[in-house]
């Protein structure tokens, strides 16, 4: 998560050598251009897969972590599902312009996989069925999320990616010691509201 999403969210990258810390970040950009920003966060706040996130994150306006979990980054007290709450909060007309910028970080189908759902979504311990549950419960959570952003907003996107994927052979997880090709194989889809595809049809 830290390499992943500190060259995601910056201008640095594996090609300028630019450090993450040194680097513009989308967050400060578009607070630059006016936007209202928000980070709704699943993950924990602190600890060693952690911290250049958290430090990106502290650009935002307003920043929530729901997971009080500390140094043990798969700790969760609760499922990705409640940061939909925390969406529903955020204001549909910001003070100052119309722009606002969310991020949402969630767990996702980070190990330990079987604590990554309610029981509805399955209930076995063996962990490639929990991984697919886990899977299964995310396609739930952007549901959710893409139905809240759209009754919020009339004009807008939600771009969704993974920082990193995961080798489910052998127990590999995703051990960048243990490198395959399959851990940087991420989904990344894009979802419009009716008027945004509309007033941007050619771009789309």
């Amino acid at each position: 998560t830290n390499p992943s999403l500190s060259l995601a969210l910056t201008e640095a990258n594996q090609y300028n050598g630019k450090r993450f810390e040194n680097s513009a970040s989308v967050i400060q950009i578009a607070k630059a251009a006016g936007f209202a920003t928000y980070w709704l966060s699943n993950q924990p706040r602190y600890g060693a897969f952690n911290n250049h996130t958290s430090v990106l994150s502290e650009n935002a306006d307003v920043v929530r972590f729901i997971n009080k979990g500390f140094r043990d980054y798969a700790d969760t007290a609760g499922y990705d599902e409640n940061l939909v709450t925390l969406l529903e909060q955020v204001p549909a007309a910001p003070t100052g312009g119309d722009n606002t910028l969310i991020f949402m970080h969630l767990m996702g189908s980070h190990a330990a996989y079987c604590n990554r759902f309610p029981r509805e979504f399955g209930k076995s311990t063996d962990p490639l069925t929990c991984y697919k549950s886990s899977l299964r419960y995310t396609d739930h959570v952007l549901n959710r999320i893409i139905e809240s952003f759209v009754r919020k907003f009339d004009r807008g996107a939600v771009i969704y990616f993974s920082d990193h994927g995961e080798r489910m052979d052998k127990n590999r997880g995703h051990n960048s010691g243990n490198f395959s090709f399959s851990m940087a194989r991420i989904p990344v889809f894009f979802a419009f509201t009716n008027k945004f595809a509309a007033e941007h049809a050619q771009q789309i």
